[in-house]
């Protein structure tokens, strides 16, 4: 019966999907060998269901596209306390081309600067789009308030 499988070696078998309901009816899984298979893409969902004391995890020799998506369902499987990626230090990258062969481990840190560079960029763009409407704003309302005269004009008449 499926439900009392303990071990599911899938390795060497050519897998480049994994549907995120799979591995829903296997709650008794403590070892999931998926290594040298096709997967380049996981999703976190995919492992909730297996709840074991401890569900081992095997996924070197993919040609995973490392990237920032990759780098956070990684990032939760390791934070989860029953599920262990037992050879995470030999996941390696085959995409995008300059990380080919570095280890997940080394580069994930990495991984997710160019999108956290372009959140700051956009962030600080707001920020200071927002700080000149209001300081438009501020300038408007003071011009209304003395009559439409400018800073200038009601200088030169203090003058006078």
């Amino acid at each position: 019966m499926l439900p009392v499988l303990e071990a599911l070696q899938l390795g060497q078998n050519n897998i480049s999907h994994i549907d995120t309901e799979a591995l829903a009816p296997l709650h008794s899984l403590t070892l999931l060998g998926l290594e040298g298979n096709q997967l380049q893409h996981l999703k976190f969902k995919t492992f909730l269901s297996l709840h074991t004391a401890g569900t081992h995890l095997q996924l070197a020799g993919n040609p995973w596209n490392c990237n920032c998506d990759l780098n956070r369902v990684f990032s939760k499987l390791l934070s989860v306390r029953h599920l262990h990626v037992d050879d995470y230090h030999n996941v390696t990258c085959r995409e995008p081309l300059q990380l080919a062969g570095a280890s997940l481990a080394w580069v994930d840190s990495q991984l997710c600067m160019a999108e956290m560079a372009t959140v700051l960029v956009i962030t600080v763009t707001v920020l200071v789009t927002v700080l000149a409407a209001v300081v438009m704003a501020e300038r408007t309302r003071k011009k209304n308030q003395h009559g439409g005269k400018s800073w200038d004009a009601e200088l030169q008449t203090q003058e006078r």
